[in-house]
């Protein structure tokens, strides 16, 4: 059977929508996707159009005590007297048809609250995504029709969705702006494809209010006039042509650029109201910055943490495709060059280059309509003769098993959306369950080559042997309790002779806790620590510091541990400390011993 372009979308969008049917609970009635920041960018709808309300945004919190959308209204700006949304409105100018059918559902269906929160607006939200999915993959295909074979353009549009972290915004992201955007960087270069040297008025509203919704959903999103200006550039021939491009249709232009203020005007009439400034910065008023002199291209690319080669290798295609450009399409190949460049550039500049909790590179996900092309022209240049015709579709076959099983993982919490590195990443490698052991490795990495031949007890502390009267019973078994602010449990300290510190040097210690965590409501590091200290008088000494309750079964006692390395110079009057430290955490923590140990291997 000859696959078609509509049959290749319907099984996108058939495994797609499957996937996500089961990932956001929907046959349970249990979806729940306006969470974090995506509830950030839909608050203005309900503020809107429900609640009126931009004054105290007094609903939020209804919200947040009924379905737990976050752990605070972080998503409302707070600072001297100024309550005002953190996020721009892009997505919800995208969601309002979406919004008014969920509002419809809840008004009729009794089983519902119409409250802006309830289950219909979340089932629409998932809609919306998948709508704008279909209308990016139907741009981008009549875009890349023109420059590639018709079987290319499908197998594209197949790498983009399963080989792609595009699949998991989808999926389990969508209420994110990535999917949204991808859609309209689809439609823009459909558009621009179309406006030649004889744009219309019509064309003109398009190319205003696209450039405009881009913006409100991500302002670094105007870097998509660079595709704008280089493509106009070139389609003239240079600079004259460029400027009697403009000077000819300056009626087209100036009604885009109106169209444009009209779409934003909103935004910023809300932020007059709310703030009494025509713009606001909320990110900067929160200090968070642009690091362009010192931009973290080496993390935001190849780390484990969040690089987007490591977790979306396929774009590697897309990057060697970039050199073809100027060969196969000329008029595209310095807007596309430069936008990438530059979206790279300004992306990976960001102070926060990980973008919190994701999978992969999010930032990235939507200039993935652009590299289309390029993707395009890697596949049909190097899916060649001999060994290329085998290589080059097996790495994508590789590259799509990975990114569909890895997204599976993201859900089931095997791989962790924030925190991850190297070690973590390879010890979760090819899990299909969770261990909560592993997590230990986010906080101490570090570890042996080899499992020791046995451990030399060097100190203890054991509630079992308690004189001092501290120690409480509980769960059949005597602990001392830790609890509150900057507090401290029974606590090892070794002063290091001359004698230890030839010996130790450049020795594993091993440090073990039996401990009963009650409840785990501390936020990050602010929650029981098993520490380990090194203080050396003459070098940086060691501290680590594992976060315990995310190690353990709450309720019941539980083992953990970790090791360390000591360095290699290690001198008299250094000193190691282990002890477990509460930062400021109201949960009930009690320990039944700490104890370290010399390892032999």
């Amino acid at each position: 059977m000859r696959l078609s372009f509509r049959r290749v979308l319907y099984i996108l969008l058939a495994i797609a929508g499957a996937w996500s049917l089961v990932s956001n609970q929907v046959f349970s009635g249990k979806s729940h996707v306006i969470t974090w920041d995506s509830y950030g960018y839909y608050l203005y709808l309900p503020a809107a159009l429900k609640y009126k309300d931009f004054s105290e945004f007094a609903f939020v919190q209804d919200h947040l005590q009924k379905y737990r959308p976050s752990d605070s209204s972080y998503q409302i700006f707070e600072k001297d007297g100024i309550k005002t949304p953190n996020y721009t409105m892009g997505l919800a100018i995208l969601w309002v048809p979406f919004y008014l059918l969920a509002e419809l559902w809840a008004q009729l269906d009794p089983r519902f609250p119409p409250d802006g929160l309830s289950q219909p607006y979340e089932w629409m939200v998932i809609l919306a995504a998948f709508f704008w999915l279909t209308l990016g993959l139907i741009w981008l295909s009549r875009f890349l029709s023109r420059y590639l074979r018709e079987s290319t353009t499908w197998v594209v549009l197949a790498i983009l969705v399963l080989c792609t972290n595009l699949f998991h915004y989808v999926v389990s992201g969508p209420g994110m702006p990535h999917v949204y955007l991808f859609a309209l960087y689809s439609g823009l270069l459909l558009l621009l494809q179309r406006m030649g040297s004889r744009p219309s008025m019509g064309q003109g509203v398009l190319l205003g209010a696209c450039l405009a919704v881009m913006a409100l959903c991500r302002p670094s999103e105007v870097l998509a006039t660079i595709l704008v200006l280089s493509w106009i550039w070139m389609n003239e021939g240079g600079w004259t042509g460029f400027r009697q491009h403009v000077q000819t249709n300056f009626r087209v232009y100036s009604l885009a650029i109106l169209t444009g203020l009209i779409v934003i005007s909103p935004q910023v009439m809300v932020w007059k109201w709310t703030t009494g400034q025509w713009i606001y910065n909320t990110y900067a008023a929160y200090g968070h910055k642009f690091d362009l002199l010192a931009p973290h291209l080496i993390d935001g690319l190849f780390s484990y943490r969040k690089g987007w080669l490591i977790y979306t290798p396929v774009m590697i295609l897309s990057l060697a495709g970039l050199f073809l450009l100027r060969k196969r399409t000329p008029l595209w190949a310095p807007g596309i060059i430069l936008f990438t460049a530059a979206n790279i550039y300004i992306v990976l500049s960001w102070h926060i280059w990980w973008y919190a909790g994701s999978f992969g590179m999010r930032a990235l996900v939507q200039s993935y309509a652009v590299l289309a092309l390029p993707l395009g022209l890697a596949w049909d240049t190097w899916r060649g003769t001999s060994w290329r015709r085998s290589l080059i579709p097996a790495f994508v076959v590789l590259c799509g098993m990975l990114n569909l099983f890895q997204s599976w993982q993201l859900e089931r919490g095997i791989l962790k959306a924030d925190e991850m590195n190297a070690a973590y990443y390879w010890e979760a490698f090819g899990r299909i369950k969770p261990d909560k052991s592993m997590m230990r490795l986010i906080d101490i990495p570090d570890r042996p080559d080899q499992p020791a031949l046995y451990a030399d007890l060097i100190a203890m502390h054991a509630a079992d042997r308690d004189t001092t009267g501290t120690a409480e019973w509980i769960q059949n078994r005597p602990g001392w309790l830790v609890k509150g602010k900057d507090k401290y449990s029974p606590t090892i300290r070794i002063d290091i002779t001359d004698s230890l510190a030839r010996e130790w040097s450049e020795q594993w210690l091993k440090l073990q806790s039996t401990v009963l965590v009650g409840e785990d409501t501390a936020p990050g590091y602010s929650c029981a620590l098993l520490v380990f200290q090194l203080q050396q008088k003459d070098g940086p000494g060691i501290w680590h510091g594992m976060q315990i309750p995310r190690l353990v079964e709450i309720g019941q006692w539980w083992p953990v541990e970790y090791e360390v390395r000591l360095p290699e110079n290690l001198q008299a009057g250094d000193a190691i400390i282990a002890v477990i430290w509460v930062p400021d955490s109201p949960d009930n923590f009690w320990m039944n011993e700490i104890r370290l140990s010399r390892l032999f291997f």
